[in-house]
């Protein structure tokens, strides 16, 4: 570029001398830049301004997608400038760009610049084991490992198809490698699925998968033993509980009986364990299921027992030999009562009358074993004043569990000895003897009574008879006396 001269001479004369402004570009690289996909390159633009005057140029650049430059410079005269040219390839191979320099005082200028581009950057994904057995609803732990294997740091977006990882993003150095841990619930999971892992940056990616299979760890047996019973009500009845896990890992089981909870317990693989439960019976009868889980976080089991409530009657029970009884006044008899236990454990039972006061019991309180009878004894003795008639008598026999009671029906009827027969005609005496005869007949046994039967004779002998009679009462009451003792 040439200036303007300005002329003149020594005698006053104006001399011209010649001003320039010359710009002397070029373009270099740093040392040690690289070439790579997506990598900044920085380049260096040397401006000089080799003239007189100073200017102020305006960059620019063909390709200002991926070329950044200083869109203007301020030169000084006889002066140089150094600019940093940002150059970003966005793909393999060689580029090239262009940039522009114009002054205000000058024709613009020109620049090229080219780059070669190489893929400097990769990744790989390598998961850990390939392929696993996992128990069902127990978490499944897989290893990853993200390497950068490109030649610059690079950030990578990490993702799995199934589970959740550690991280989701990381960066990376140059060759640098980071382990992390995938995570996979196996609830609800089909019994195969493949898995899938991928890094990601831009355009740059890789994946790997793995293989988990679902298998069932979790098993155990229960038992409730015995499986059928019969009880008397009120009874307490005793189970046994045979629980097992027969699984592969450890467990936690609640275990519980006819909806209450009894204990909670630890089993490792393959471990067993018993529990004794008693179980009090509330009144009723008929037939129960008793029922028994034991339940964790991963199964749940169940068995019963059939459990069958005995009628009361059956289990504690008063029975009477008869329940009518005939008895004459001015007699005795002695009735036995049975008392049954068919229950678990001993009984008291305590024993009360409601009757007439000449009916009255020999024990008011009576102790028997488990599965044995015993017996009381009913006294039955009507006076002479007793009335003819029917009486009813119940017996009330009561315990820690039990009440049950018996009715009796008594007749009383009148005393032999008042019976008179209906008349009858006349017999001729006898012709033996002149005493006549006398009978007498005597009746002894449970019902302790007597009768003496006259027929006519004389006076003496009638006073005899009655004599007799009266010892065959005393005897017969002394009789009854010493049974009563007994």
């Amino acid at each position: 570029m040439k200036g303007l001269n300005n002329i003149h001479n020594n005698r006053g004369a104006f001399v011209t001398a010649m001003v320039t402004l010359t710009l002397v570009m070029s373009l270099s690289v740093h040392v040690g830049a690289q070439s790579c996909v997506g990598q900044p390159i920085t380049k260096s633009l040397t401006i000089s301004n080799t003239g007189t005057e100073d200017d102020t140029y305006s960059i620019s650049a063909s390709n200002p997608e991926w070329v950044r430059v200083d869109d203007k410079v301020f030169v000084g005269a006889g002066q140089t400038v150094n600019l940093d040219i940002i150059v970003t390839p966005q793909q393999v191979g060689t580029s090239g760009y262009q940039i522009t320099i114009a002054g205000t005082k000058g024709p613009a200028q020109k620049v090229t610049g080219t780059v070669t581009v190489m893929e400097c950057r990769g990744v790989t994904v390598i998961t850990s084991p390939s392929e696993q057995m996992a128990c069902e609803r127990v978490d499944a732990e897989f290893d990853v490992i993200i390497k950068n294997r490109g030649q610059i740091t690079d950030t990578f977006d990490i993702s799995s198809s199934m589970g959740s990882l550690e991280k989701s993003k990381v960066e990376l150095e140059s060759q640098q490698s980071i382990s992390l841990k995938l995570t996979v619930d196996t609830n609800d999971m089909e019994d195969e699925t493949e898995i899938f892992v991928s890094a990601a940056s831009g355009d740059v990616s890789d994946s790997d998968s793995v293989v988990l299979r679902i298998k069932n760890c979790y098993s155990a047996q229960l038992a409730i033993s015995p499986h059928e019973l019969s009880l008397c009500p009120s009874d307490i009845v005793n189970y046994q509980i045979y629980l097992k896990n027969t699984g592969e890992i450890e467990d936690d089981y609640l275990l519980t009986i006819m909806d209450e909870v009894t204990q909670t317990v630890e089993l490792d693989s393959e471990e067993s364990r018993f529990f004794n439960l008693s179980l009090p019976l509330e009144e009723g009868e008929g037939s129960i299921e008793v029922l028994v889980t034991a339940v964790s976080e991963h199964i749940s089991l169940q068995d019963s027992a059939t459990l069958v409530i005995k009628p009361v009657d059956e289990c504690y029970s008063v029975e009477p030999e008869t329940d009518i009884i005939n008895i004459e006044q001015c007699t005795a008899k002695s009735v036995p009562i049975k008392l049954k236990n068919n229950g678990d454990e001993s009984q008291t039972f305590r024993l009360t009358v409601d009757g007439p006061e000449w009916v009255y019991l020999n024990d008011d309180i009576a102790r028997v074993d488990s599965g044995q009878e015993s017996e009381v004894y009913l006294y039955i003795s009507p006076l002479y004043e007793t009335e003819t008639d029917t009486y009813n008598v119940r017996v009330n026999a009561e315990s820690d569990r039990s009440e049950s009671e018996m009715l009796l029906t008594i007749n009383v009827m009148p005393d032999a000895s008042d019976y008179e027969p209906p008349s009858q005609p006349e017999k001729p005496e006898p012709p033996t003897g002149e005493d006549g005869n006398v009978t007498l007949n005597v009746s002894i046994g449970d019902e302790t009574t007597g009768a003496i039967s006259l027929g006519a004779a004389p006076l003496w002998k009638t006073v005899v008879v009655a004599f007799i009679t009266l010892i065959i009462v005393i005897i017969l009451v002394v009789r009854f006396a010493i049974l009563v003792k007994q």
